[in-house]
C-alpha cells in the first residue's frame, strides 16, 4: 500500500495520513510508516524527489515517490 500511495509523491507525514485514510484496521504510527518507506528507499523502490515542504509543526520534510513506472 505504502508504494501505492508513493505514485503521488508525498512527505512521511502525509504519507501516514493516506494510508490511515484507507485501512481498515487500527491506525499506523508515523515511525512505522517512516520505516516501512525506508526500506523501500534502501530496496530502490523510492526515492528522494529532491523536494522539502515543511510539516504542520514547521520542520522540515522531504517528499518521496515511487521510482517504478507504470
Amino acid at each position: 500500500y505504502i508504494l501505492k500511495h508513493l505514485e503521488t509523491p508525498m512527505t512521511d507525514e502525509q504519507l501516514t495520513r493516506a494510508y490511515n485514510r484507507v485501512r481498515n484496521r487500527p491506525a499506523a504510527k508515523y515511525q512505522s510508516i517512516r520505516r516501512r518507506r525506508a526500506y523501500l528507499v534502501a530496496d530502490g523502490f523510492v526515492h528522494d524527489t529532491g523536494v522539502v515542504t515543511k510539516s504542520k509543526y514547521g520542520k522540515n520534510m522531504t517528499v518521496w515517490s515511487t521510482t517504478l513506472t507504470k
